[in-house]
């Protein structure tokens, strides 16, 4: 009984045996590569061409018949070892001195069989069109065309020595009628060509097909590349902006901080001046009577640390609540540059799911930029206008499931041609007065923490308008 699996390996290794005879290492290119397989399939069938041809021979010796009247054995030995050498050759990747040899072994039979029955012999023609196919595949275009102008030119100089006869030419053949052995001599050649030009283009199309699929996921790469750059590159200005704003809120902090410790010292003041007008025995009516004050230092203590400190922690929350916090925060830069600071929240306390600390640091840069528009700048982005009526407004409206925040003051105004700078960073109107920092801050967190916008609409000498929205 047949072993299945030794038959399949047996196969198989010879299936690799083959493949690897035909085939380039991978170490060179893949032009290279389809050319010695075209090189070491042609080198086969002329080995195998010839040796057919040996075996007619030594047959037709052998029993003394016609059947084979060509080339002499010795010949024909001597086309095998040529073929063979060149197939070696082919083997240790000399691609163009193996297909020179193999172009001038078929030059060689075509120059034989023009000067035994004439250049115009089919079988000879056939050859010669053979031959500029067969050079044009296994070296270059440009060895095409140069192989087809010197068989030019050797149809030429067969022309002249045929007519001037100048060799014994024999033209029995013209005299013979088109036989059956014509029609497959005849075929076998155009197959021969049909044949080695499908496989040319075939491993031309092989190799178009790995460059496109190559190409194809280069692209793919390159465009994952891109996306993977550019997320990248998002994430790290996020980080940076994030960073930015940790660093800027401590600023901020360090400009608004005269005015909250004139708030924390003035109750303390009252605190001090209380006990020391009385005595012991009022003590405990004298505690009741600071509780307020303490509690007022508590609460400033309290929103002053909310702004400062990065707390990410979610929870719902009153953002009139959060408001009021920043007013009381700003209240003492708001009285310092004489701006009155207004808060109108409707008929309704609005709560929302989000980051109190993010959410109030918003506010602030916005009623802080508020403040600061009133203030006079020299310089020329800013125009200097005096206004005795100075204020900022918040208003807060519910609409369409989006919440609405204007922040309104009748300061200095924005310029129109830089309105859309504004939320730059580091893109300031105040030139050493500020940073450039707040307002690309708060759009960054408005966007990224709440998923809102934010607009801004301004006047020269009339103030701005800083509309919020943040969908409920």
């Amino acid at each position: 009984m047949l072993n299945l699996n030794n038959i399949s390996q047996k196969i198989r290794s010879f299936y690799n045996s083959i493949k690897n005879t035909l085939f380039l290492d991978s170490t060179i290119c893949e032009d290279l590569k389809r050319k010695k397989f075209i090189l070491n399939i042609l080198c086969l069938v002329m080995i195998t061409f010839f040796f057919l041809l040996l075996f007619l021979s030594l047959y037709s010796q052998y029993r003394k018949s016609s059947l084979y009247t060509g080339v002499s054995i010795i010949t024909l030995a001597l086309f095998i070892i040529i073929t063979s050498v060149a197939f070696w050759l082919s083997k240790k990747n000399f691609i163009l001195v193996s297909s020179s040899i193999i172009l001038a072994l078929i030059y060689s039979c075509i120059f034989y069989g023009s000067s035994q029955w004439g250049a115009d012999l089919p079988t000879v023609l056939i050859a010669l069109f053979i031959t500029v196919l067969i050079s044009g595949i296994l070296i270059n275009s440009k060895a095409g065309l140069i192989s087809a102008i010197l068989l030019s030119a050797h149809l030429w100089v067969f022309n002249y020595i045929e007519s001037n006869q100048l060799l014994e030419i024999d033209y029995s053949w013209k005299d013979s009628f088109f036989n059956e052995i014509d029609v497959i001599e005849y075929s076998l050649l155009l197959i021969f060509a049909a044949f080695f030009s499908w496989l040319s283009n075939s491993q031309l199309e092989k190799a178009l097909n790995r460059s496109r699929k190559a190409e194809a996921k280069l692209q793919f790469e390159k465009d994952n590349l891109e996306l993977k750059v550019k997320e990248r590159t998002e994430e790290i200005k996020a980080l940076q902006i994030d960073k930015i704003n940790s660093m800027y809120r401590m600023v901020e902090f360090g400009r608004i901080s005269s005015g909250l410790f004139h708030d924390i010292m003035s109750p303390l003041t009252g605190i001090a001046l209380n006990l020391q007008m009385h005595n012991m025995e009022e003590a405990k009516e004298t505690v009741n009577f600071l509780i307020p004050s303490i509690k007022k230092m508590e609460t400033l203590m309290e929103q002053s640390r909310k702004h400062i400190k990065l707390d990410s922690v979610y929870t719902t929350f009153s953002i009139t609540e959060e408001m009021r916090s920043v007013v009381a925060i700003l209240k003492s830069k708001g009285m310092k540059n004489n701006v009155k600071i207004i808060l109108s929240k409707g008929n309704f306390d609005l709560k929302i799911y989000g980051s109190q600390t993010l959410f109030s640091h918003i506010i602030m840069n916005l009623v802080s930029n508020g403040i600061d528009s009133h203030v006079l700048y020299n310089n020329e982005t800013t125009p200097i206008r005096v206004n005795e009526n100075k204020k900022v407004v918040i208003l807060i409206k519910l609409q369409s499931d989006n919440i609405y925040i204007r922040v309104i003051d009748n300061g200095q105004g924005i310029k129109k041609d830089i309105l859309d700078k504004i939320f730059e960073p580091f893109y300031t109107t105040k030139q050493e007065h500020g940073c450039g920092i707040g307002l690309s801050a708060t759009k960054h967190i408005l966007e990224k923490y709440f998923k809102g916008k934010i607009s801004v609409k301004s006047k020269l000498q009339k103030g701005s308008i800083f509309t919020v929205v943040i969908p409920v």
